[in-house]
């Protein structure tokens, strides 16, 4: 993607999630320097790193393949938000379960994996 077309997403989502908050700010907040915020709202700056379209993302709540490649969000509907919820504690059941069970006995023909 072209600097400038970056450095324009960039400035829209910025304006759309933190309208009038300096620039400074924000790269306090996203914990990127000054410098290298401000060269990719105007365009001078170099390619991100890997490292800074993570903390973009992150501060921008948004996903690094919608920073650099312009796709779409991902969006959650209300009806999946529910049935992944219920997933995610029926996962987390069953983790603790698996935690509270007692390891196999030595010698069962299973590898032990030594700590």
């Amino acid at each position: 993607m072209p600097k400038q077309t970056f450095a324009i997403r960039l400035q829209q989502l910025h304006a759309d999630t933190h309208p009038g908050q300096p620039i400074r700010d924000a790269a306090k907040e996203s914990g990127i320097s000054y410098r290298t915020l401000g060269g990719l709202m105007n365009g001078t700056g170099s390619k991100p790193t890997f490292a800074t379209l993570t903390k973009l993302a992150a501060y921008y709540d948004t996903t690094i393949d919608y920073l650099k490649n312009d796709a779409p969000a991902p969006v959650i509907e209300a009806d999946n938000l529910d049935e992944l919820l219920r997933l995610v504690e029926e996962l987390f059941v069953r983790v603790q379960n698996l935690k509270h069970q007692a390891p196999p006995p030595q010698g069962s023909g299973k590898a032990s994996v030594v700590k």
